[in-house]
Parts: C-alpha cells; structure tokens; sequence
C-alpha cells in the first residue's frame, strides 16, 4: 500500500488497519505483514517516550501476529529492534532535550535559540569562505554547503518541538542574556543528531538496516540495500544538475556582468542573479517556462518574487549589521534578525510587483508552521505582531525549490506541472521526426505512443517532487510502483487486436515486432528499476538519448572551459530500439554514481549509545583538483575511466 494511503487509513480508521494487517497476514505470510506495520509508522514515537508511536494500535496488532507465531524468531527480534530504537529516542529527551530545558526559561526559550543559531549560521558562512580562499578544503567532497543546510533544515525539527511544548513566540526587543544563547547554542548539535536518529528511524521503517547490540549502553546500526543507496544516488544526481547551472550561471556572471535592478515588473524581468536562477530551476522542477501557473489564487512569479525579495533584504541586512559572535554581555532578537511588522512586510512585497490581495496570503505561506519542513521554504516566524527572518539561513535559500516543496508540504495541488511534463516528452519525440500520439479513451489514458521501426513503446510520464529524504523517497518509490501498475492496465486494454490495429494506422506502421513499457520520472533516478516488464527511467536519460546528448564532465582548465562526453556509444548514430534497450538496462549513469557513494561512521555512542553507517557522498559534483592527494586523484579516475 502506498505510504501516503496507509497514513491516512491509520488517521481515518485504525479498525481497518487492523484488519488490513490480518488480510496481510493471511496472504503474504510473517514478513511482509511485518513490512507493512513498519511502513505505517506506529511503532517508533521520536518524541522520547519510550513507547510505540501509537501504542493502543500497536498492542492489538502485536496480540494478533503473537497469537499465530508463538515461537517465532522474526516476530521476537521484531519486537526487539523496536524496543532498541524507542529507547534511543528516551535517552536523547532525557539527556539533552530535557537538560536544555532547565537552563533556559521557557519565555525566552525561542528567542535564545534563535539567536544562537543565526551567529552559528553567520560564523560557519565565514569559515567556509576562509577555508576555501586558504585550500582547507577536502577535493573530492567539498561538502561545507551540505553542512550548512543540514543545520537549517534540521531548525524546523527544533522550532516544531517548541511549538509541541507551546513556547513563547515573542519578545523581539527583550534582552537576552549571552549565557542563555550558549545554552541554546546546543540545540544545534543536539539536532543534527537528531536528524541522523530520524534517518535511522525512517530506514527501518521502510527500507533495510542492521541492528547489533555491542554491549549494554552501545548499539551498532548500519544501512543495507539498493533502495537506501537510491535515495543517495537520486539526490547526488540531482545535485549534479543544480550545481552545473549554479556553476554555469556563476561563469556567465563573471563573463557578462549583467546588472539587476529592483522593479515591479514580475519575472521574467529580474530584480537579481538568484532570481533568474531561481526561473531556470523552476522550469526544471516544474517542467514549464509559464510563470503565469497558479496556486490557491497565487502567481508562481509572485513567489519566486517574494523569496527573492527576502533574499535581498537578507544581504541588506547583513552588510550594514556588525559582526556579532559572542562578544556581548546580553542581546536582543531584533539586533541580529530582520524583524518587520505585517503590514511592512505586505508593503515591501507590492514595491516588487505582487499584488496587494495576494500579499498577505504569500506571507502566510511563508510563515512556519508545524506542516513545514525548514527555514528554507518558510523563512518568517512569528513572533508576536512581528514576522522574524534569520538573515544567514534566507540568504542562501534556492526559492524554486523552496516553493516546491513548501506546496507540496501543505498539500496544495501542484498537478498541473504534471500536464506540461507530459507535453515536454512527447514534444522532444516529435522533434525526432517520430510520430508519437496521445491516446485519449476514458480510464484508459496513455501520455504517449510511439514507435522505433516496427518496435512500439507505450509511455506513463510521472512528474514528482524529488526526494531528498529517506522517507520522500519511499514515496517516491510507491508513485513509481503506482505509475507502473497503472500502465500495466492500460497497455493490456490497448494490445487488443481492435485498439493495436488502431494505434498502427495512427503511428503509420504496418506491423509490430514488441512492444515495450516505461515510466518516465523528472526525478532523478537512484537505481536500475525494472517492475516486471515495465522500465523506469528519468527525463534525464530519455531526453539526452532522444536529443543524441550524453552527459558530460567539465573541467577548468588553464581559463578554459574543456568538456568530455561519457557514454557516447549510447548516443551515436540512428535511434533504434537495441541502443535503447541496452542504455535502460545497463543505466551507466547510475553504476558510475554508484561508485561515488560510500560509507561514513557517524559516531553517537557517548551521546545517544549509537554507532550509525550510513551511505555518505565520497566525490562530489564539484571536484577541486588542485587540493586532490594521489590517492584521491586515482579514485577521481577510476569513477570516470
């Protein structure tokens, strides 16, 4: 059952959940009713109480497996790793989050904490820039944005457990006192480790970890398996796209020095560079150069333009503020923070262009709640009659994805991107010189036919967000598995003698030699997926093929610009059904990626009593040659013989 559906089951009525567990039970046997109370997510409770997420349900599911496994070796380790992980959970609340909760005053409690974090923010944005400048960098995997994002996102995990403990939202002008901001400051390593304990966590929901008990305070936990390594190689693909336009775009800056000038005409007039980057992602992640689209009322140039806007007033702000660090005896949020009234904010917004009607809703959408993921795509807070923006978190922020992701987390339908995907694909076909038609009958709707010679292919387009957790991912994976079973059906409706004759005076083809199936995602793909007879491949793969455009390295090399294609023996000559075939079943891109992904050690056992392996990132997209050892140099080559 699909992630999302089994939530809402669950929410909506656990009596049917139950019931679907002992169907499951019935039909598939121990392990895959085992997989399916995983995925439901009832059994870890990451807010420390020691005890099954919802423990009523999880006690009357474990009586039943109980009642027909008595001995059971799975149903008893079952029991065992959720005991192990609920415990973890237990111990950080009362190690860290319960100890910071004594020494900080609940009324300024948010305040210290967001203090604290924008003068983290703030000195970790130097110290990149000066170990970049002085080559104290690591070559392969200079990974320092990485970090700095790491630490934003996971602010939304502490700013929820605040608004869980119904903390006080204001108090801008208050003074804060420095030994509360340190207090505070250990938020911030203590929710990093938090994001690695809801990796674990979501691994073992959904995909596939070992758990070895070391000895009593220690336990070791390592990721297995090709569906956690796809979620790596997804978004390390996905990386490589963004930051080759970031890079891109970066050059042309250099080069042409375009100038931006505050206006309030919307995009595609720019008020700055990360504005017409932002554009350019957008067609990207949306599948449209259409800024016009629409969401609850909202132009998408409205937003872009808001988010730039915020981005703006962040470099403001920080040029004129003086350095801060911890050189003060007491502070104010209002001193290190941009801090407006809604009515000023509203009346920034429509200097730029966006419409007074709409400007309030666009600040309520931008304001975090306990629906958003981070401080990336809802950069305001609250604060009393005030909306607060950390200037060193909004600075950086990449708005097309932030609008993406901001929609999707209050469930606002964003399916119309999913139309101008399917048009994308069937254009870039077309433009081959290949017939490629939209089959239209009712519940049997096929984004696209077309034909390689006599070898027919029938095409499910799936345009989705992409996954850059663990958890989005096994979303991913299931709107894949969707989208597959669905072209399964309509394939079989149109092979039949009368609608295959039909599809062959249409395509002008006078017989069929095979047919062949594929889902065609915009997201990146993390492994070689083939659902029975049905391939999954990414637009990245389909389209370079179609447009004969292999994926290339790019080097720097003495002030030029020095280019190598890979794979090009997939992209020469005709298009032909044996070159495709072979390029969907070995997928080169993917086994190369595959070899940049390894294994780090993530050290917990003094903290949580926890050794994590998980897959980490060995080469990244961008490589800094000068700093390489030889080793490193022999690794680089290896990957991209």
């Amino acid at each position: 059952m699909h992630l999302f559906e089994l939530e809402q089951l669950i929410r909506k009525d656990k009596n049917k959940f139950l019931n679907l567990v002992k169907k499951t039970y019935s039909n598939l046997g121990l392990e895959d009713t085992l997989r399916l109370i995983k995925k439901s997510g009832i059994c870890i409770n990451p807010y420390g109480t020691g005890e099954p997420k919802d423990k009523k349900l999880f006690n009357q599911v474990f009586e039943f497996l109980q009642s027909k496994e008595h001995d059971s070796k799975s149903l008893s380790d079952f029991l065992n790793e959720i005991n192990i992980l609920n415990a973890i959970y237990r111990r950080f609340d009362q190690k860290y989050m319960k100890k910071i909760e004594k020494l900080i005053d609940a009324d300024i409690h948010v305040n210290s904490y967001l203090i604290a974090l924008e003068i983290n923010l703030s000195e970790f944005q130097y110290q990149s820039f000066f170990n970049l400048i002085s080559g104290r960098i690591n070559g392969l995997n200079h990974n320092s944005q990485d970090i700095y994002e790491n630490i934003v996102q996971s602010s939304g995990l502490i700013l929820k457990y605040f608004m869980y403990k119904k903390y006080k939202f204001g108090g801008i002008s208050n003074r804060i006192d420095k030994q509360d901001v340190i207090s505070a400051s250990e938020h911030l390593t203590n929710s990093s480790i938090r994001v690695y304990m809801d990796n674990i966590m979501y691994l073992w929901d959904y995909f596939d970890v070992n758990i070895s008990v070391l000895n009593k305070d220690k336990v070791y936990i390592k990721t297995v398996g090709d569906d956690a390594l796809g979620k790596h190689i997804s978004h390390l693909s996905f990386m490589d796209i963004r930051n080759a336009k970031m890079s891109r775009q970066g050059l042309e800056q250099a080069i042409f020095k375009p100038k931006y000038n505050i206006t309030n005409n919307l995009p595609p007039e720019y008020i700055s560079s990360k504005e017409e980057l932002a554009c350019e992602f957008i067609e990207e992640y949306f599948s449209t150069k259409d800024l016009n689209i629409e969401f609850n009322g909202i132009l998408l140039s409205e937003l872009i333009r808001a988010y730039s806007l915020v981005s703006i007033e962040c470099e403001k702000f920080l040029k004129n503020r003086k350095n801060i660090g911890y050189g003060f005896n007491d502070v104010a949020l209002n001193e290190v923070c941009i801090v407006k009234s809604k009515i000023k904010w509203i009346n920034k917004l429509t200097e730029v262009g966006i419409r007074k009607s709409k400007a309030d809703e666009i600040l309520k959408l931008m304001t975090f709640n306990n629906s958003s993921n981070d401080l990336f795509d809802c950069p305001f807070i609250q604060m009393g009659n005030n909306l607060v923006v950390l200037p060193s978190a909004s600075i950086m922020t990449d708005s097309s994805r932030a609008i993406l992701l901001n929609l999707n987390s209050r469930e606002i339908n964003i399916s119309k991107k999913g139309d101008e995907f399917e048009r994308l694909i069937r254009e870039v076909i077309s433009k081959r010189g290949i017939r490629c038609i939209n089959l239209q009958k009712k519940d049997y709707e096929c984004d696209a036919v077309f034909a390689l010679g006599n070898d027919l292919f029938f095409l499910e387009t799936k345009h989705l967000n992409h996954p850059t957790s663990y958890r989005e991912y096994m979303r991913h994976l299931d709107d894949i598995r969707e989208a597959s079973s669905q072209l399964n059906r309509i394939v079989e409706f149109y092979t039949t003698d009368v609608n295959l004759e039909e599809i062959k005076s249409k395509l002008d083809i006078e017989t069929v030699d095979s047919i062949s199936k594929l889902v065609v995602t915009n997201t990146s793909q993390g492994q070689k997926l083939k659902i029975g007879d049905t391939y999954i491949t990414d637009d990245t793969c389909f389209v370079g093929y179609f447009e004969r455009r292999p994926p290339q390295i790019v080097a720097f090399q003495k002030g030029s610009i020095v280019t190598r294609s890979l794979f090009s023996e997939y992209f020469m000559g005709n298009l032909n059904k044996e070159q495709f075939m072979n390029l969907l079943e070995k997928s080169p891109l993917i086994e190369q990626n595959k070899r940049r992904i390894g294994y780090a050690m993530y050290d917990f056992s003094e903290q949580i009593g926890v050794e994590f392996e998980d897959f980490s990132v060995k080469v990244n997209t961008v490589v800094y040659e000068d700093f390489l050892t030889d080793d490193e140099r022999t690794e680089l080559s290896n990957i991209y013989k």
